[in-house]
This record gives structure tokens, sequence and C-alpha cells, in this order.
């Protein structure tokens, strides 16, 4: 999984299909931890919206 295209911002970038696939390898357990931080962060704004 290519974490830069997980944590772009780019509204014209939702919705597309990228090929990622470099010969990397993530694991599930990479990929939970990344998606909780993408959670946290997006959580952390919405609060300070408030």
């Amino acid at each position: 999984m290519n974490f830069l295209a997980l944590t772009r911002h780019n509204s014209l970038a939702l919705n597309q299909i990228y090929d990622t696939a470099l010969g990397d390898r993530t694991t599930l357990v990479q990929l939970v931890h990344s998606l909780k931080n993408i959670y946290l962060n997006l959580t952390q704004r919405l609060q300070m919206l408030k």
C-alpha cells in the first residue's frame, strides 16, 4: 500500500482507482495502524471545529 496515497486530502483524488503496487508489502497490522492514525487525526480536527 502506498501510504502517501492513503493520506492525501485532494478532493479530486476521491473515488478514483490507483495502482499503487510497487512490490512493497503492507501487513494487516500496518494497515490497521494507518487507518487508526487517520481516524484519530480526523477526529481531532473535527473536535477543533466545535
